[in-house]
């Protein structure tokens, strides 16, 4: 939540934690990726924290978005798993289960740009 001169602050006392463990970790990862300087990582060219929360400048790529490119696609990638959280018959017969849901995916936005927690 934004609060008075746009400083970021948690929403409540028992999210404080959370969310420093969060901006902590933004800020570790920024510290890495701006270190490297390769074709299949997203080049930092800056980072900072400021107003309680943290900042990141990276490149900006024009094209489609990976969700945009899947939502086209005919059938998964190859080597990725697909995921349903419909029941399914159990093979002997008795009742339905459930598959497991997907795993979370820790990211930013589909767009590149300047990024803040």
């Amino acid at each position: 939540m934004r609060g008075p001169g746009a400083t970021v602050a948690p929403t409540s006392s028992r999210s404080k934690e959370t969310f420093e463990i969060g901006l902590r970790s933004f800020i570790n990862e920024a510290r890495m990726l701006a270190q490297f300087d390769h074709p299949a990582l997203v080049k930092v060219y800056r980072f900072w924290e400021a107003n309680g929360t943290a900042y990141m400048v990276m490149p900006y790529y024009e094209g489609t978005t990976l969700k945009e490119e899947l939502s086209r696609a005919q059938t998964p990638p190859a080597g990725c798993r697909q995921h349903s959280t419909s029941a399914k018959r159990n093979p002997d017969g008795g009742g339905s289960s459930s598959t497991s849901s997907p795993p979370a995916h820790r990211g930013s936005s589909d767009r590149q740009g300047a990024s803040a927690i």
